[in-house]
């Protein structure tokens, strides 16, 4: 987050995204973390997975922040 910061860009609710952003990861860390504490994972345990809202929301916050964010390094 310092380096939005450094760029300005916490103004209109930038900040209150970035917070439901590592909401997101913290979910999805610990999704994984019992996914890896599995002895054995089956193919189902993937799909369920794959289909978590978590870390579907995860991803489409990533994609969000990266669009958000594209060219910012050619300013």
């Amino acid at each position: 987050m310092a380096s939005v910061r450094q760029h300005g860009a916490l103004d209109y609710g930038v900040e209150d995204f970035l917070e439901a952003v590592a909401e997101d990861a913290r979910k999805t860390l610990g999704l994984v973390r019992l996914v890896n504490s599995r002895p054995d994972i089956s193919s189902m345990l993937i799909d369920n997975v794959n289909g978590s809202i978590h870390l579907r929301a995860l991803l489409t916050d990533l994609f969000v922040v990266s669009e958000a964010f594209k060219g910012d390094s050619e300013t």
